[in-house]
């Protein structure tokens, strides 16, 4: 999953001397090491994999409700889908282990990415998806000599639609 030292040294190790790529990452860890948890500490003491089970769980209780059918709950379930596609992709990213910038920067966001929406029990409370970076590290993937690795092995076309999903709904509902 996400190991962000070990991810850190990946991006030290393949990064060149761009100060693009080396703002990039601060920028990236001081989010990363951001502190600002839910206040149940309850939540906070579970593991990621216990806090995506919780979801599920709501998300299954919520589809008992009358505001369910009239799609209140849209936005948590497009999170949940969202968190999900990270999942898969770190697990992808994971196997197939080719070694490349443009996998680094996408697990260092994705890790990012996933610490950010595990922060709150509530998942209105998540303040930033880094749509616009995230999005363009996709680009970045898509446009580079990997480009098939990345739609076929990685499946990040599924990663970009449910991110596209979430930011559509944000501007939708003004959360």
């Amino acid at each position: 999953m996400c190991n962000w030292e070990e991810i850190k040294n990946e991006y030290i190790l393949l990064a060149d001397d761009t100060n693009k790529l080396k703002n990039e990452f601060k920028l990236l860890d001081k989010n990363y090491s951001l502190t600002a948890d839910d206040i149940d500490e309850n939540w906070n003491k579970l593991t990621n994999n216990e806090k995506q089970i919780k979801r599920l769980y709501w998300s299954k209780m919520e589809k008992k409700t009358e505001n369910y059918n009239n799609g209140e709950f849209e936005y948590e379930e497009s999170v949940i889908d969202l968190y999900e596609s990270i999942i898969s992709c770190f697990n992808k990213l994971h196997s197939n282990n080719v070694e490349s910038i443009h996998s680094v920067r996408l697990k260092a966001h994705l890790c990012v990415l996933q610490k950010n929406i595990n922060r709150y029990k509530d998942p209105r409370k998540i303040d930033n998806f880094n749509y616009e970076q995230l999005k363009s590290v996709i680009y970045d993937c898509l446009n580079s000599n990997l480009e098939k690795y990345f739609i076929e092995d990685i499946n990040i076309l599924y990663l970009e639609n449910k991110l596209e999903i979430v930011h559509r709904i944000i501007n939708t509902e003004n959360l």
